[in-house]
């Protein structure tokens, strides 16, 4: 075997090793136009029904939209040139989570929270952190504010 096909076979491996390290947490419902995806997997171009992973960084281009279901339920759907990060979640039973927390760099994202604790959701901006109480809004982060609507249930 030569040098060469040893190097393929092993950047093969590493790359497959990370992609099974990686704690998938929900899975893409929609992709418009460009989203990525970059973190323990590397960086990929966004399709529906991908997975989406833990510590990964969720970004749409100034035409892309993409929607997200968590493992509990939760929705998420990311604007057009948005940056989410999928910064911690961690499973409890019963397809509920103990802990969820995202972070909006920079765009707009609207969550609607799921079937998990309410206490166990934080959303960080580069403002403050907020907690979800069992509701629907929309929160964007724009020339350094940060801006929060929130919607009637009924929207859900």
């Amino acid at each position: 075997m030569s040098i060469h096909m040893v190097a393929v076979a092993s950047a093969l491996a590493l790359f497959a090793s990370s992609a099974l390290a990686a704690e998938r947490v929900g899975r893409t419902v929609e992709a418009q136009e460009t989203v990525s995806g970059e973190g323990a997997v590397g960086k990929r171009v966004i399709a529906r029904a991908d997975p989406i992973y833990r510590d990964e960084r969720l970004r749409s281009n100034v035409t892309g939209l993409g929607q997200f279901e968590l493992g509990d339920g939760s929705k998420l759907v990311l604007g057009r040139n948005a940056s989410l990060i999928v910064d911690r979640y961690v499973a409890g039973g019963g397809g509920k989570a103990k802990n969820v927390t995202l972070r909006l760099v920079s765009g707009s994202v609207r969550f609607l929270s799921g079937a998990s604790d309410k206490k166990a959701y934080r959303i960080n901006t580069p403002q403050g952190t907020i907690g979800v109480r069992g509701t629907a809004f929309d929160l964007t982060v724009r020339n350094g504010k940060t801006y929060l609507l929130l919607l009637p249930r009924n929207s859900r």
